[in-house]
């Protein structure tokens, strides 16, 4: 420092100028007034620069903080919209169900069944084949219960009736010989498929695979016609043909058409399952093995059904005793007649056939058969033989029931 009087240069401790003498306490007042002033104003600044940097922190934290709570927003928005597309898409998988035949059936009765496209059906039920499918591709049905021969051509069809409208037809999507060989009426199945439609707009399920639970043999429905001209084909196969039983003395039962065009014999049959059966009409459906014996197609009985359809088939045009006496007819014509069986009809004539309307009747000479165990007193007779005219009218030699 300077001497504030003569100016000479001083110690910054010196109490007193060495030249003048003069005091220098208030300039060192002085000094350190200043000296406290800056110190302060440099407080005062530090001061300020730590407020405005814990400031600046503030607002950083304060930032950081909004950035956050946007951050956690926008990803509750991203899961939420992940989860929804996760369930979407679970939902939209195909999937594999398992229904029993009747529940599909009553879905495609009220148009629902496009619910299930790209869904995998496991579809549980019993195989129903009409006649001979190898000529009818679409014709594959399945029915909550197995549709046997019984069900199928018997007098009570109430459960056929209930089964035949909750059926769903299939169609194979590979070779169909697996069906129509291996696998007959009545074999319970489960398909593996899914849900289509036919050309004609049908909605059918395409089955893919068959798992078979329980088999059955198939069962080919053929005419005797048929069984006739191509009895070979079906040589050791399960047929069932419909037609006439007819009991030719000495030779044995037999099932014939009409006219008796066309023969079948039949085998595994007792005299009173034939009775039995015949007492309830001549028209069956016989189903069984068929066989060829001696240049003769045979059918080894399995089941014999009748409904009352079957009763009049075969009877409403045959010839009647009227008809008899109206035309002339050679003595020893074989004929077959249709009318009432009636038992002691006169003193002298035990059993004999009558037209119902006009009362005519042909005396029936049986040779010691029991005639009684074939027909009823006072119902429907079919009856076949040779016929002879006598004295007292017509009669006929027995020689077939039927």
């Amino acid at each position: 420092m300077k001497c504030k009087k003569c100016g000479t240069d001083l110690e910054n401790t010196a109490m007193f100028c060495p030249n003048c003498g003069t005091s220098t306490e208030e300039e060192n007042c002085n000094n350190q007034v200043e000296k406290d002033l800056v110190s302060i104003l440099n407080a005062n600044e530090d001061n300020h620069l730590i407020n405005d940097k814990n400031q600046s922190i503030s607002d950083n934290n304060q930032k950081d903080k909004k950035l956050s709570k946007k951050k956690k927003i926008l990803f509750s928005f991203l899961g939420i919209i992940l989860l929804i597309l996760i369930i979407g898409f679970f939902a939209s998988r195909p999937k594999e169900i398992h229904m029993e035949t009747k529940e599909l059936s009553n879905i495609i009765s009220n148009e629902e069944a496009k619910k299930y496209a790209g869904d995998t059906i496991y579809l549980h039920g019993f195989l129903y084949r009409t006649v001979d499918n190898e000529k009818s591709p679409y014709l594959y049905m399945l029915t909550p219960n197995p549709i046997t021969p019984d069900k199928l051509m018997g007098s009570n069809n109430e459960e056929l009736y209930d089964d035949s409208n909750n059926m769903v037809i299939f169609v194979m999507e590979e070779d169909r010989k697996q069906l129509d060989i291996k696998l007959g009426t009545g074999s319970e199945l489960i398909l593996k498929g899914q849900m289509g439609e036919t050309s004609s707009g049908l909605t059918v399920l395409i089955v893919e695979d068959i798992e078979v639970k329980q088999k059955v043999e198939p069962i080919h429905s053929i005419d005797l016609t048929t069984l006739n001209d191509s009895g070979s084909d079906y040589i050791g196969k399960n047929v069932m043909v419909m037609g006439r039983m007819i009991y030719l003395f000495g030779e044995g039962h037999y099932l014939t058409d009409y006219d008796v065009e066309n023969v079948v014999k039949l085998s595994n049959l007792t005299e009173d399952e034939f009775s039995s059966y015949y007492k309830n009409g001549s028209g069956v459906y016989v189903t069984g093995i068929l066989k060829q014996e001696n240049e003769e197609y045979v059918i080894e009985i399995d089941n014999v059904s009748q409904n009352e359809a079957l009763k009049g088939l075969y009877t409403d045009d045959l010839p009647t005793v009227s008809d008899c006496y109206d035309s002339s007819i050679e003595n020893g014509t074989f004929i077959t007649i249709h009318g009432i069986y009636k038992r002691d009809v006169t003193g002298s004539v035990s059993h004999a056939i009558v037209d119902e309307d006009t009362l005519q009747f042909i005396i029936l000479s049986s040779d010691n058969i029991d005639l009684d165990k074939y027909f009823e007193n006072g119902k429907d007779c079919t009856i076949s033989g040779e016929i002879y005219e006598t004295g007292r009218g017509y009669m006929l030699k027995v020689q077939a029931i039927g």
